[in-house]
């Protein structure tokens, strides 16, 4: 893992900071407000639910469900997930689009949970839950650092790199980013091999599933 660390050495800590930070208020902001809302305007809530049960994703994993085809689950999940890291990575070189996604994510991974304790009623529930949103997390702010660091590369070569030469400064970038992409690509498999493991576990004692990941 040499290499990681490496490429861990290029990066500011206080960028990383900074994305976790944004996922993890946007998650408690809406962890919070969402137990409100469900106490002082119910219909709200089920208005909101309506809206994401209808997404394209949702419906598909549905549908899969009922068939009990769960490594297609599996590979929906994944694909599905690894999309949205890649398409992260092109929203970080613009900075601002990462940052909305991420904190798109925390907002609807915090309401989800907010609104449905019951959905993860046990230990082992609870422990993938969290296994998986980590792993997620991980994966898919990485990608979004990297493609802010491909950015800041091209202004700033002879920081990154120590040349004026922007091309070959951008290509060392990409290659460390490209080694971050497939790591990240590694952990959203572990977290879609979990989070259908669990899916199934609670299709097995008659819980209603959801889709834990991001």
């Amino acid at each position: 893992m040499n290499w990681l660390i490496e490429i861990l050495k290029k990066r500011s800590w206080k960028v990383y900071a900074f994305m976790y930070g944004i996922f993890f208020f946007l998650f408690l902001l809406s962890f919070f407000s969402s137990k409100y809302l469900l106490e002082v305007e119910p219909e709200k809530v089920k208005e909101v639910l309506t809206q994401i049960e209808s997404s394209p994703i949702i419906q598909e994993f549905r549908k899969l469900l009922e068939e009990n085809k769960y490594f297609e689950i599996f590979t929906l999940i994944f694909f599905h997930n690894f999309q949205i890291a890649i398409i992260n990575y092109f929203f970080g070189i613009g900075f601002l689009l990462s940052i909305l996604l991420q904190a798109s994510n925390g907002f609807l991974i915090g309401f989800l949970l907010g609104i449905s304790p019951e959905f993860f009623p046990n230990f082992f529930e609870l422990i993938g839950f969290l296994i998986v949103m980590i792993l997620e997390v991980v994966a898919i702010t990485s990608t979004a650092v990297e493609g802010m660091y491909l950015t800041y590369t091209f202004f700033r070569p002879e920081k990154m790199w120590k040349t004026k030469s922007k091309t070959k400064a951008i290509k060392k970038t990409l290659s460390q980013s490209i080694k971050i992409i497939l790591l990240s690509a590694l952990l959203l498999f572990l977290a879609a091999l979990i989070e259908t493991i669990v899916i199934y576990y609670q299709s097995s004692v008659n819980i209603k599933p959801i889709l834990i990941g991001v």
